[in-house]
């Protein structure tokens, strides 16, 4: 007698052992699923705890898990999946309310299967009332088991009522509704913008061939230069997205100076360039409509052609002005320039569609001039007496534009 009684005791403790492991277990699975979601391996998600759904997991942290698989479904873009486990969610939590920070397409399908649940009871209310049939247990079953054939009693209705909703489909012919599309619905998309550039020149040394101490020189601004792109994007999670792209830029400034007492003049300077951006946009809002983002990054600028023209005037007016027609000053400049970007976006989202617009700031890192020519600009010289500053080019970026999901 004695010996079973210790026989008993150990497989007590044996069990009692591997049901608390496996809680554990769960509960470091779901501290885990967070860091992928937040991290935008949202795709490992359901791997990591649907099994603990099942068992391994309770009360509070077993609610927090539903919602995590559902909200990691719903943003991979399958409304079937997450649907099913809401079905689930609220079998074991009736008195489940989303709460105020939940993303709109969460709360939507919330709000939907809420009703169908309210709907079925209705019908179950109406329809007779039969008498259950009452099994006869000859022997103590585990609750484990119990769990079991309760979570499969639950998929099996599952699938029924998913084939249900699917001959109707058939019948009508028409698509399942999907939910209300935000900002962030799109899991990558390309997209074109056009916008315009203003350019903006700071000076760092200015030189001339009189006295540059006493020379008066200053940068202004000129009309804005066009701006043609092509934008590529994917999330990184459901709040960061990375965007890069392509484009052409044109700046356009004009330049200033008074070499001598008697003469000055005016230099007008365009640039084309070709720009490759590498940002990460940060969404302010996620999960609504409208998505307000700010984004930061860097610039790779290439600049293809610069050209000048001017103006010198005499300051007595004892001769008229003397017009010099565009030159070439493409080796005078920095061909390759880095840029840092800041901004801030709108993005309006549509069926299969989206529309941007967006304003940025780009800081040139690098001088714009190349000092190594600087007394080798032609007639730029020799005509308007204009000598090449030292200075740096930043730029303003208005843009707007629409993209397509892929």
């Amino acid at each position: 007698m004695r010996k079973w009684i210790l026989f008993m005791t150990f497989f007590a403790s044996l069990a009692f052992s591997l049901r608390a492991q496996d809680e554990v277990g769960c509960q470091q699975l779901f501290e885990d699923a967070k860091e992928a979601y937040n991290a935008g391996m949202v795709e490992l998600v359901p791997e990591l705890l649907l099994d603990c759904l099942g068992s391994g997991l309770n009360g509070e942290t077993k609610k927090e898990a539903y919602k995590l698989v559902i909200k990691a479904y719903l943003f991979d873009y399958l409304p079937d999946e997450a649907g099913l486990l809401m079905e689930s969610m609220l079998s074991d939590f009736p008195d489940f309310q989303p709460a105020d920070s939940d993303e709109a397409d969460f709360v939507q399908l919330f709000n939907l299967k809420k009703e169908a649940r309210a709907q079925q009871v209705v019908q179950e209310e109406k329809s007779p009332e039969v008498e259950p049939e009452v099994e006869e247990q000859k022997e103590p079953v585990d609750p484990d088991e119990l769990e079991r054939r309760r979570l499969e009693r639950i998929r099996q209705e599952q699938i029924r009522q998913q084939q249900q909703a699917r001959d109707q489909q058939e019948k009508t012919g028409r698509k399942a509704s999907k939910p209300e599309r935000t900002g962030t619905d799109l899991s990558r998309y390309v997209g074109v913008s056009t916008g315009f550039g203003f350019g903006l020149p700071w000076l760092l040394e200015a030189y001339s061939l009189g006295d540059p101490n006493d020379v008066e020189s200053a940068f202004g601004l000129s009309i804005p230069g066009l701006r043609l792109g092509a934008v590529y994007a994917r999330p990184l999670t459901p709040a960061l997205e990375l965007q890069t792209g392509l484009g052409f830029l044109q700046s356009r400034f004009t330049y200033h100076s008074a070499p001598f007492e008697y003469a000055e003049y005016t230099l007008s300077e365009r640039q084309l360039s070709l720009r490759a951006p590498v940002a990460v946009a940060w969404h302010l809002n996620p999960g609504a409509k409208n998505q307000v983002y700010v984004r930061a990054g860097a610039a790779l600028n290439y600049l293809l052609s610069a050209k000048a023209d001017g103006v010198r005037s005499y300051v007595e007016g004892t001769s008229g002005d003397v017009s010099l027609d565009a030159q070439s000053i493409t080796e005078a400049r920095t061909r390759m320039n880095v840029f840092a970007e800041a901004g801030v976006g709108w993005k309006i989202p549509f069926e299969k569609t989206l529309f941007f617009v967006e304003a940025d700031y780009a800081f040139g890192l690098l001088q714009a001039n190349n000092p190594d020519a600087r007394y080798q600009t032609g007639d730029l010289l020799w005509v308007l007496y204009h000598v090449d500053p030292d200075f740096r080019l930043d730029q303003v970026i208005l843009k707007a534009g629409f993209a397509w999901n892929l």
